[in-house]
């Protein structure tokens, strides 16, 4: 991905200085969309509210997990239990097990689906903003501050309008 990336700002900077433009004048920024996301306080708000949903379903297993364990002592405790009933306690554990291990799974899968549907969303409203000030700044070029890290020479100085995009999505949707 990193690879299709600088290839397509290696593109990028080839129209660019094939086009009329001139060179000397290209005007370059930088954005680091993570700290945005990170920052923002509407990006702090979902990672708040996908952090409780993670606190509670950590309860939810937390309890499954102690019924378990107090269920795996109760079988180790009974002595007196016929074959046929430790058989079907043993049974018993081994499906709650599964369960808890299948929930842990689930809660896993789900909160990464979550994730990533916040962060799809934080980014279309953040592209937004940056494409809004990119023309209000006259800019020839935005790059994401990680892909802007595998540039190691360029003669064009290149402005960080990361606090700017963060203040512009603080004061309201784009």
């Amino acid at each position: 991905m990193l690879r299709n990336s600088l290839f397509a700002l290696v593109l990028s900077l080839s129209l660019l200085f094939g086009s009329s433009l001139q060179a000397e004048s290209l005007k370059v920024a930088i954005v680091d969309l993570n700290m945005a996301m990170a920052k923002s306080k509407d990006g702090q708000k979902s990672a708040k509210i996908l952090e409780e949903k993670m606190k509670s379903q950590r309860e939810v297993l937390k309890n499954k997990e102690k019924t378990l364990i107090q269920k795996s002592r109760e079988l180790q405790d009974s002595l007196m239990m016929s074959p046929e009933t430790k058989a079907k306690k043993q049974d018993e554990l081994m499906k709650l097990q599964q369960e808890l291990q299948g929930d842990a799974q689930k809660a896993q899968q789900q909160f990464s689906q979550e994730q990533q549907a916040q962060m799809q969303r934080l980014l279309v409203d953040l592209k937004t903003i940056v494409q809004r000030i990119a023309e209000k700044k006259g800019l020839d070029l935005v790059i994401e501050r990680q892909l802007a890290q595998a540039v190691l020479f360029t003669k064009f100085d290149a402005v960080d309008i990361t606090s700017e995009v963060i203040a512009e999505f603080d004061k309201g949707k784009p």
